[in-house]
């Protein structure tokens, strides 16, 4: 909003002043319709101050704690000084909570130096080195069960010796620094200790993904071993497969197999997975497992052994392809089974959580840049090695080349033009939105990882910001399953928050900020292909980066929901009293909003006060709505309107002006002109000859009262 009054003048090169009135003006003035429903503006700091909810609470707030693909672990080894749960992220950031809603950070990122968190074995002693040295020799060099591809039998050989480090540094001067990505930790049941999966990035696809252990889940973590490799050479021989464990697999080999040889001439993300971004999990019957991959082939899976955490080499894989086309790869003897993805579609990240007899898949699209509509999808199976489908039953496999995202990166990587609507393909989690407490859009949300814990489970993600910088922070939601289907919190958790048991329309009716998700919010990268994380764009100066906003709905104790005083559908709390059943039929124009959600009411910390909010998702759409109790106050909205909303108006303007006409909270802005031939009330100026002075007075209402 304006705050002061701007002398502007009108003129014949179409340039004028102007004078903006009552927002912001001396207190005498504001009262100049005193009617009883002008507000003063200590009505309205009144207002602001006033919580909309239950008791007040500190707001969660982790922006202090920035960890990059977090990847969540409880702490089943506490001592003295530790928390309860830790994440760890990309080039070795890690934090630590002990409640999963307020974290410290441990760890900012890499260290040339000696560190804690890496370490060699030496004389039976383990020593900390810097992730220079860390991964260079395999501890574990013993015997494991082999039952190579076509083989019936079992054999016991020797594990062998590998260098990780030499693998992904071999092309194009790529070193181990800034090359360290997505860790994925759990606690190993079995040899009761950690076990770090970690993806050392090449440029050419040449990448592997390796074990660490650890007794302790701040390390020192030493290196054990190769759990799968990726981009096999001729030419290069630092590359040579016999510098891997494929032999491991098919035994003895004379050459690299030919269907392999595919990363010299830039086609191995047209058949085969990236070695990069695992996540490691026990299904339901206590065996391990891994998924892994980004873009190009897709996500693959593999069974570990329990006792090693290494590959299980005695679980074979079938050679299928597709009987269309022979990129179409179902299984393969080493990278196993293709779970999702392909053809270069966007998907990375991916995670699995086992919750209410279902593994959901979480993998997360687009371009992970602020201004690369990163967001997370979502798909399901009863089967650990699936098939994995969305809400609707699309599989998460794809067999052609589609966006699947919204994008405008120009020419793609075949020259076609890669700017596009994208795909409705797995459910989204959430959007980009900002609530009217928050101080600026959270957006690009995604590389997720999930948690249970007594009964509860958790979404754990980065989140960046519309603010033109790179800065990006933890996140936590609590998750929610609704008819199959999994919804997030509308805020971060808050583990003081106690939900309530029964919900009943008398008590939670009334004004809600309301957030309908969809899947085309319109962010533009403006750099160009970013394969792998490569490109040379601009990450942080996009063409745009949409976020949604809410808007303020009326939900009656009758059953009603309304906007803006109009009818537009229909709640109901069902028998449980916790389950509430949503059904917009005219969301104010909006076809892609309108729909049956079902979801759940819970308490939550809303930006320091408890408030009643409410989760869903329209299974049919994919998408997602979220509600936060705004109370009744007409005043309040008001406030939030002329607190947040700026509209800057220069003192001299050579063309129409655009005046904003939606408040927030459902407060509506209206403009009246002094001088309505030279410049009306929408903003559209008049002919003019000459310098004319204008009154332009701004607005703000909501119900009977309002604010000028």
């Amino acid at each position: 909003m304006v705050r002061r009054r701007v002398k502007s003048m009108i003129g014949a090169a179409l340039v004028f002043s102007l004078a903006v009135s009552g927002v912001g003006v001396p207190q005498e003035n504001q009262m100049a319709k005193a009617d009883g429903n002008a507000l003063t503006r200590e009505q309205l700091e009144t207002a602001l101050a006033e919580k909309t909810g239950g008791e007040e609470k500190a707001v969660v707030d982790n922006s202090a704690v920035s960890v990059h693909d977090p990847s969540v672990v409880k702490n089943e080894t506490k001592k003295e000084g530790q928390g309860n749960y830790y994440v760890f992220g990309s080039h070795m950031g890690v934090a630590k909570s002990d409640d999963l809603s307020r974290w410290t950070q441990v760890s900012t990122g890499e260290n040339d130096e000696k560190s804690t968190l890496f370490g060699v074995e030496k004389d039976g002693k383990t020593e900390t080195v810097s992730f220079k040295e860390a991964f260079q020799k395999n501890a574990y060099t013993g015997k494991v069960k082999v039952k190579y591809a076509g083989s019936t039998s079992e054999a016991e050989v020797d594990f062998g010796s590998f260098d990780a480090s030499a693998w992904n540094t071999a092309r194009d001067g790529y070193t181990v620094a800034g090359n360290m990505w997505a860790p994925d930790v759990i606690y190993n049941t079995t040899t009761k200790e950690y076990d770090m999966y970690l993806s050392l990035n090449g440029s050419k696809w040449n990448s592997v993904i390796i074990l660490l252990t650890a007794k302790d889940i701040e390390g020192p973590y030493v290196y054990q071993g190769p759990v799968v490799y990726t981009g096999f050479s001729n030419t290069v021989d630092a590359l040579s497969y016999k510098n891997t464990d494929l032999e491991l697999v098919y035994g003895n080999l004379a050459k690299l197999p030919e269907k392999y040889d595919k990363a010299d001439d830039g086609t191995w993300g047209e058949f085969y997975p990236h070695a990069i971004d695992p996540a490691v999990f026990y299904d339901k019957d206590g065996n391990l497992r891994m998924v892994y991959g980004s873009w190009s082939g897709g996500i693959y899976e593999l069974e570990l052994d329990e006792k090693t955490g290494l590959r299980d080499y005695t679980v074979q894989y079938a050679e299928k392809t597709g009987e269309k086309n022979p990129r179409d790869i179902v299984s393969d003897p080493y990278f196993g089974v293709h779970i999702a993805g392909g053809y270069y579609v966007s998907g990375e990240g991916p995670y699995m959580e086992y919750m209410d007899g279902k593994y959901y898949l979480f993998m997360s699209y687009g371009e992970y840049a602020p201004s690369g509509n990163y967001q997370m999808r979502i798909f399901s199976s009863e089967h650990p090695e699936g098939p994995f489908v969305d809400s609707n039953g699309v599989s998460a496999i794809y067999d052609e080349f589609q966006v699947n995202f919204n994008s405008d990166y120009g020419d793609c990587y075949d020259g076609s033009d890669y700017g596009a609507k994208g795909s409705t393909r797995g459910s989204r989690l959430m959007d980009n939105y900002k609530w009217d407490t928050m101080a600026k859009a959270e957006i690009s949300q995604g590389h997720n990882s999930a948690i249970t814990v007594d009964g509860k489970s958790f979404v754990v993600y980065h989140t960046k910001y519309d603010d033109g910088t790179l800065m990006h922070n933890l996140r936590v939601h609590e998750l929610y399953t609704v008819d199959g289907c999994l919804v997030a919190a509308p805020y971060q958790y808050d583990a003081s928050v106690t939900d309530k048991k029964e919900y009943t329309m008398d008590d939670v009716s009334g004004n809600y900020d309301v957030i309908f998700q969809k899947y085309d919010t319109n962010q533009h990268w403006t750099g160009g292909p970013n394969a792998e994380h490569g490109g040379n764009g601009s990450l942080a100066n996009p063409g745009s980066m949409e976020a949604e906003t809410p808007e303020c709905f009326q939900f009656s104790t009758d059953g009603k929901v309304s906007f803006d005083g109009k009818e537009i559908g229909t709640w109901l709390i069902d028998s449980n009293k916790k389950n509430v059943t949503i059904t917009i039929t005219d969301a104010y124009g909006d076809a892609h909003l309108t729909g049956t959600y079902h979801g759940l009411l819970l308490e939550q910390n809303a930006d320091g006060a408890v408030k009643t909010c409410f989760t869903g998702i329209n299974a049919k759409t994919g998408t997602g709505i979220w509600g936060s109790f705004n109370g009744n106050s007409d005043i309040r909205a008001i406030a939030l309107t002329e607190k947040n909303l700026k509209t800057e108006i220069p003192a001299k303007v050579y063309d129409s002006l655009t005046l904003p006409v939606k408040g927030l909270s459902g407060a509506k802005i209206s403009w009246s002109s002094s001088n309505e031939a030279v410049l009306k009330s929408d903003g559209t100026l008049g002919k003019v000859t000459e310098n004319t002075p204008v009154v332009l007075t701004e607005r703000i209402s909501k119900g009977a009262y309002y604010f000028e």
